[in-house]
């Protein structure tokens, strides 16, 4: 019988935790670029950003896809689409959890963070990825809270949200809001 080091019994159990526990170090990321190419197949696409970087982005059956305010399927993209994404940083791969399509020539920008505040005037107020706040107004967004309408009162502190933007000046204007379940 061949008998192991305790020591490396210990390495290998830890290896093993760290391995089962990798998908869970997964962390929301948000990216912007234009799709190359399409591998259907292989569920994944080729994002190009704006500084000529490629990309190589996965979906999962449930990655949400967003076009004209519309949900569509993620097999609707399109090469040249003009995209902005939330997705997790995984270990191995970046799996796409929401895909907004931009319109030609929109000014719209996505976020995505934690609710901190809704203020008595309508503003939704935003800590993003990077703990930075962000203040928005909300003259005439679409908020949609689990894939149904809903009003900016419906919002609570620390929802996870995603959001699409225009900037006009300083002001930043919500046009759409996604939730989703906080991490």
């Amino acid at each position: 019988m061949i008998r192991l080091p305790k020591w490396l019994v210990v390495v290998l159990a830890l290896a093993v935790l760290v391995g089962l526990a990798a998908p869970s170090f997964a962390a929301d990321s948000v990216g912007r670029g234009t799709v190359k190419n399409i591998a259907a197949d292989k569920s994944q696409f080729v994002l190009t950003d704006a500084n000529n970087k490629d990309f190589m982005i996965s979906w999962a059956e449930n990655t949400r896809v967003v076009r004209d305010g519309k949900d569509v399927k993620v097999t609707d993209l399109k090469v040249n689409d003009s995209v902005s994404l939330v997705y997790d940083k995984g270990v191995t791969k970046n799996t796409a959890s929401f895909i907004y399509v931009h319109k030609e020539g929109s000014k719209e920008e996505l976020g995505r963070g934690k609710i901190k505040d809704v203020t008595p005037k309508g503003e939704v107020v935003l800590t993003d990825l990077n703990n930075k706040d962000w203040t928005f107004g909300t003259d005439g967004g679409k908020i949609q809270l689990a894939g149904k309408e809903g009003k900016v009162s419906d919002l609570k502190k620390d929802d996870m949200i995603t959001v699409i933007y225009e900037k006009d000046g300083e002001k930043l204007m919500l046009k759409e809001v996604y939730t989703s379940p906080a991490k």
